[in-house]
């Protein structure tokens, strides 16, 4: 008897109807015989403050184990690890890692195995060739996307340049006794300013960030999976049709994003604890860590979003 995963969005109430009945599906994707499909018993996570699919997150607490969790997959991973340390040096490691990175999120769409094959095999140079120029078009490509974000941010980031002029016009005006501000009111002045701009810095990036980024990284999936290629990045049609994507999954969109940022802010914290404390450490643990418990964990939860679009028939 084969069992089927089928992922499909519903709202509570209507999953309530569904509960415990049977569902007959005549005429499935592919062609194949009919299927059974019985609906589970629902539970809904009551959720406090902002309604955030944080309860969702513990389920990709898996990508923690995975790579370690048969002897193809760890043989996988100790061969990326050595390419990873060997490349970080002239910082092209950067580039491996994020075409590493997709080719799980293809292998987990395409491969019908929950484990094994979906580490990426590096043993080849075409394999580490790839891999480099692969994640280097894809930096690229996400540097477009952030390009406004950027521009605006070094536009606001300009303000700074009158804080210090306002202040080498204080301190040659007291010298020669021409200035009739004060120090203290010069501090509440540049504090003020320097507030409102870092406020206005933090919003916009959470904003943006939280819009843009994701309707990416459908893209990225649509890409893995071979709906799109490199230049339909930039079709509007394609981008309309990721934010559509993202509105339709947009618990399960934000629930990996949120997982991303998590994980990359704790790997972040480990080497900053690490260069304070242990900078003896910092280049033998540092890449083993980020490999395991950043680069993996943010593959593996897009690979899922990418799954779960597969089975639905989205992608």
């Amino acid at each position: 008897m084969k069992t089927y995963e089928l992922f499909v969005d519903l709202s509570n109430e209507r999953a309530k109807e569904l509960e415990g009945k049977r569902i007959i599906v005549t005429n499935p994707p592919g062609g194949a015989e009919a299927l059974a499909l019985d609906i589970q018993e629902v539970e809904e996570i009551p959720l406090q403050g902002f309604k955030i699919p944080l309860n969702e997150i513990s389920k990709l607490k898996n990508a923690l184990i995975v790579p370690l969790s048969d002897s193809a997959s760890r043989r996988r991973v100790w061969q990326t690890l050595l390419v990873y340390v060997f490349l970080s040096p002239s910082r092209i490691s950067t580039f491996f890692i994020r075409g590493w990175r997709l080719d799980i999120i293809r292998n987990m769409i395409l491969s019908t195995q929950k484990v094994t094959g979906i580490a990426p095999t590096v043993n080849r140079l075409s394999n580490i060739g790839g891999n480099i120029k692969q994640g280097a078009v894809l930096i690229g490509l996400k540097l477009v996307y952030d390009l406004p974000k950027i521009l605006i941010l070094t536009a606001v980031g300009y303000h700074y340049i009158e804080f210090i002029l306002d202040w080498l016009t204080f301190i040659f005006g007291n010298a020669i006794g021409s200035s009739s501000a004060t120090f203290d009111s010069m501090i509440d002045d540049t504090q003020f300013k320097v507030s409102l701009a870092f406020s206005f810095q933090v919003l916009f990036i959470l904003i943006y960030s939280f819009f843009v980024t994701p309707m990416f990284k459908i893209n990225e999936i649509k890409y893995a999976k071979g709906n799109i290629e490199l230049k339909d990045f930039f079709k509007a049609e394609e981008i309309i049709d990721s934010y559509k994507k993202y509105k339709k999954y947009k618990m399960s969109t934000l629930q990996v994003y949120i997982w991303d940022l998590l994980v990359t802010g704790a790997s972040w914290f480990f080497g900053f604890f690490l260069v304070i404390f242990f900078p003896w450490l910092y280049f033998i643990i540092n890449p083993l860590y980020k490999l395991l418990f950043k680069h993996w964990p943010k593959a593996y939860g897009y690979g899922l979003l990418g799954k779960k679009m597969e089975a639905n028939g989205d992608i």
